[in-house]
Parts: structure tokens; sequence; C-alpha cells
């Protein structure tokens, strides 16, 4: 099943690019500077209020991200920067994170602009029975999508993540993402340890009031 999803990108939605950027529909560069230098750190994801994410980045400041969740797919609605400096910006781009039902093979597609640049982005689920092992455990039956997207290689002097992959576990939510960046480099994101209260089983993105993820992020 392929799908196509247009969006006309807001300074409001998002102040973040490809290689500081947000989910699907997409976001307008803060400072672009065409380096690949995303800082090495730890990260906290809380579910503070229904579909809600509160970010804190090694323990300080407090990012937004809000979710949308319907019968049909799990996307995020909006963004709101706090007093820190999440990594959230390595963690999603397109809009829509998951279809439902999930389905190896399925694929959407997203368009929209940053910084003057039109940006396309095309989203497969590559598998729905994987196994991933990172710092908080081996998981299994996970669903792997993959994104990849189309820009000008000139946008942000050229630095800029070209495909994000993330892994969701059943019963846990996300549990890793690996972000390669046009010049070469990849970011890595793995949960460390979480918290997520009576999920249902066969749930990829638990959201209950008080359900936790810890990431650590590295880049080499």
């Amino acid at each position: 099943m392929k799908k196509n999803i247009v969006w006309v990108c807001l300074g409001i939605i998002m102040a973040i690019c490809l290689s500081a950027c947000g989910p699907g529909g997409g976001g307008v560069d803060e400072t672009p500077g065409g380096e690949v230098d995303p800082p090495d750190s730890t990260e906290t994801y809380t579910v503070t209020a229904p579909g809600t994410w509160s970010m804190t980045a090694d323990g300080a400041g407090s990012d937004t991200l809000v979710f949308s969740r319907t019968e049909d797919q799990l996307s995020w609605a909006t963004y709101e920067f706090g007093a820190g400096n999440s990594g959230i910006n390595y963690l999603i781009w397109s809009r829509v994170l998951l279809k439902f039902p999930v389905a190896e093979g399925d694929s959407w597609s997203e368009s929209g602009g940053s910084n003057g640049y039109t940006i396309d982005s095309a989203t497969v689920v590559e598998d729905t029975d994987a196994e991933v092992t990172v710092k908080a455990g081996t998981f299994t039956s996970c669903v792997v999508t993959k994104e990849t997207f189309s820009v000008d290689p000139a946008y942000n002097d050229g630095a800029f993540i070209s495909e994000y992959k993330k892994y969701f576990a059943p019963g846990v939510g996300l549990v890793k993402v690996v972000d390669t960046w046009h010049p070469g480099q990849v970011t890595t994101g793995e949960l460390v340890e979480y918290v997520v209260h009576d999920p249902a089983p066969d749930d990829y993105f638990p959201m209950t009031t008080g359900d936790w993820w810890e990431f650590e992020w590295t880049t080499e």
C-alpha cells in the first residue's frame, strides 16, 4: 500500500533541518552551518500527558513533542522548543511514523520545504519480525522502517541526514534509531532503560502517562 502526503512546512511547527530536523512535514533550518557535529548525549522521553513527550537532554531543560494517533496512523502533530537542547531532531523528520495496520512492504511519501529547498521523503516498512539488541536488552518481532530523503546536495552546505532507520518493539516502543548523514557519518540512538505501564502486546508506541524511555546517542 503506497500513500502520498503533501505538507507545507511552517516556522511555527519546527525550526530544525535534516541535520537538526523534526519528523514528517519537515523543518526549517535554525542555524544552518553544514557541519556534522551532533552531541553525544543521553536523553529521556517522558509521557507527561496523553500523546505528549517531554524530552530532556542529559537531565537539563525540556522540549515538547505532541503525537497524534488514529486508527490509520501514528504521526507527530506539534513541536515546541523549551529550555533544553534535546536531540529529537535525530529521532524524527517525516510526520508519519507508522501506518496501521503495520504490514511489511507498505510505503508512503511526503514532500515539503526547508530554507528554500524542496525535500522529498519516502518511508517503507522493511521488516515486521526483526530482532534488535540494544543496551536495554534484546527485543523480538520488531518493526523496522526506513526513511530516505531526496534534496539538493547543496542543502545545509551538504551536511544533512539522508536516511533514518527506526526499530519499534511491540509493547515497548522505539528501541533504536540509525541516522546516516550525507557525508557518511552515522548517528545512533539506542534504548538504555525504560518504564512502560501495562502496554498492549502489539502496541509499537505506548503512550501512557508516566511511561519513559532513556536513549543514548553517539555519532561515528
